[in-house]
């Protein structure tokens, strides 16, 4: 009758955490936890209950991880930190759920004076191009991946809604839509293929303070 069944397991220990994403063979949960600057990792058993796999993954402290994504060939991650606005590369085991870093990058200009504030990470259906929010600034910050190191180079910083909190972008991988939260509109960015940019094609009021867009 399309109701929920009881919850199987609960995990707690989480301290804000924002998101929990499975690798691309269902084998592994990474949970980012802002509250204690690291990233779970838990195993997902054949009877589809969670068991701890290998330690979490420390961040550096005060950076509070927020969002992350993996790469299509399930060998890179990418998290967003929330309270130092910098992305972080690694490369994933998908044999042992382990993690090693490879990069960081910060969604700020030098000399930015704001507090950081990042929000929100998506990445096109390819893997090729990444887009972080900063909310402080108000930003979309896109950028290139290199599918065979994992490394991320830097595209544009593109002026959005004023405190993007959500974004989320379609299937085709031909747009990204960015609430803000604040200014109560979505805007829809075309997606240049080549390049990455964005070019806003449309903008769309909503209901008070959006905070999160799927693309279903």
């Amino acid at each position: 009758d399309g109701a929920p069944q009881p919850a199987s397991q609960v995990i707690d220990g989480l301290p804000k955490c924002h998101c929990a994403r499975l690798d691309r063979g269902n084998r592994w949960l990474l949970v980012p936890t802002l509250g204690v600057d690291a990233i779970g990792v838990y195993r997902l058993g054949d009877d589809l209950r969670l068991v701890p796999g290998t330690p979490a993954q420390a961040v550096r402290a005060g950076s509070g991880p927020r969002h992350l994504v993996f790469s299509p060939d399930n060998r890179h991650v990418y998290c967003v930190n929330e309270l130092d606005a910098t992305l972080d590369a690694y490369a994933f085991d998908a044999a042992t759920g382990g993690l090693a870093p490879i990069q960081s990058v910060a969604l700020l200009p030098a000399g930015y004076a704001g507090v950081p504030w990042a929000a929100e990470l998506r990445a096109t259906p390819d893997g090729r191009f990444l887009y972080a929010s900063e909310r402080r600034a108000s930003l979309i910050v896109a950028f290139v991946v290199d599918a065979a190191s994992g490394r991320l180079a830097p595209v544009e910083r593109t002026p959005t809604e004023t405190q993007p909190r959500g974004m989320a972008g379609s299937a085709s991988g031909r747009w990204l839509v960015c609430a803000g939260q604040l200014s109560s509109q979505l805007t829809v960015y075309a997606i240049d293929a080549a390049s990455g940019r964005l070019r806003p094609p449309g903008r769309h009021a909503t209901g008070a303070g959006p905070i999160c867009v799927e693309a279903i």
